[in-house]
C-alpha cells in the first residue's frame, strides 16, 4: 500500500472546455423520448456546476433540492446524502440552476403524472436512472458529441465533469489572485472529500492546473533567475 487516498492507477482526467460541455448538452438534448433528453441535459448541467459524483446525482430525491427562502433570489440547495465516504453535505445552487431544474420537473411530471419513483432524474420509463443505464446513455451522448476519444485523446467520461469542476474552480481562484491553500478546504467540502489532502492528490498531474500556477508565478516575476 502506498498510503494514497485512492488507487495507485487512474485514468488521466479530461478537463472539458466550455465548448465541449455545450456540445455534450446539445447531444443530450437530442436523445429520445423528450423526457429522457430533458433528464440528461439537466443532470449533466448539475454535474457541471456542482462537481457531484454521478452516483450522488442519480440518487437524489425531489426533497433533496430546496429553494433558499432566506436568500430571496431564487437560489437553492441540494442535500447530498448518498456519498462515497458516508458524509452528508449541502451544495449551493444558483438561481439559473434552480430554474433549469424546475423546468425539467414540470416536463417530467406532465409525462409521468403518477410517479414511479421519488428520484429527481428519471429514465425513459419514469424510473430512477440505473448505474448501467447511466453508463450506456453517456456513451451514446459522447459519441454524438464527437468526444468518444481516439489514439491521441481519452474518451469523455461522466467523472470528467467532476474533475473539470474541481480544476476550473481552482484555476479561476488562482487567476483572480486567491490563496490556493485557503481555497482547498472549501473545494474539498464541495466535492465531499474526506479532507484537503485528498483534493490535492485528486488534482495532481493536471496540466491545466499546472499552467494556471505557472501563469501566477510568471505574473509575480517568480520565473526570473
Amino acid at each position: 500500500m502506498d498510503g494514497r487516498p485512492y488507487g495507485a492507477h487512474r485514468l488521466r482526467p479530461r478537463i472539458f472546455t466550455d465548448q465541449q460541455i455545450d456540445t455534450l448538452l446539445v447531444a443530450a438534448g437530442r436523445l429520445t423520448p423528450r423526457v429522457r433528453a430533458a433528464s440528461w441535459q439537466t443532470l449533466l448541467g448539475l454535474l457541471t456546476v456542482t462537481g457531484m459524483r454521478i452516483s450522488e446525482a442519480r440518487n437524489l430525491n425531489d426533497d433533496d433540492i430546496t429553494i433558499d427562502d432566506d436568500a430571496g433570489d431564487g437560489s437553492g440547495w441540494v442535500r447530498v446524502t448518498d456519498t462515497k465516504f458516508g458524509k452528508s453535505r449541502l451544495v449551493p445552487l444558483r438561481p439559473t440552476t434552480m430554474t433549469a431544474i424546475r423546468r425539467y420537473r414540470r416536463l417530467r411530471d406532465r409525462t409521468f403524472p403518477a410517479p414511479k419513483t421519488t428520484a429527481v432524474f428519471v429514465a425513459r420509463r419514469g424510473t430512477r436512472i440505473a448505474r448501467s443505464t447511466a453508463g450506456n446513455t453517456f456513451r451514446e451522448i459522447r459519441e454524438a458529441a464527437g468526444l468518444a476519444g481516439g489514439s491521441t485523446e481519452p474518451a469523455a467520461r461522466l467523472h470528467d465533469f467532476r474533475h473539470s469542476f474541481a480544476t476550473n474552480t481552482l484555476i479561476g481562484h488562482i487567476r483572480t489572485g486567491g490563496d490556493v491553500d485557503a481555497m482547498m478546504p472549501v473545494l474539498s467540502a464541495f466535492l465531499g472529500h474526506v479532507g484537503p489532502e485528498a483534493t490535492y492528490w485528486y488534482l495532481s498531474n493536471t496540466p491545466e492546473l499546472a499552467a494556471a500556477l505557472a501563469e501566477r508565478i510568471q505574473a509575480r516575476g517568480g520565473g526570473d533567475e
